[in-house]
């Protein structure tokens, strides 16, 4: 089965990568526009949407599953 990407997580140069905006399942109105409203606010403060390393092109911002889940641990704390 092929894995595949719905919502793209935000990387920072200075502060590292951030979660993707997921607001819970499903393509319900209230859904779409959490994600959106996540996003716009994440690109506020200075992060940019990027794409997993496995499948960004060579040379491109990007960040890795690892880098995802130290940012989700790092976020549960209250550390960011």
């Amino acid at each position: 089965m092929v894995e595949r990407e719905q919502h793209k997580p935000y990387r920072d140069a200075a502060r590292g990568p951030r979660r993707a905006c997921v607001g819970g399942g499903g393509f319900y109105p209230g859904v779409q526009i959490r994600r959106h409203s996540c996003g716009k606010a994440h690109i506020a403060v200075g992060y940019q949407e990027v794409e997993k390393c496995k499948v960004a092109a060579a040379g491109t911002p990007c960040v890795t599953d690892e880098e995802i889940a130290r940012a989700e641990a790092e976020e549960k704390k209250g550390t960011r």
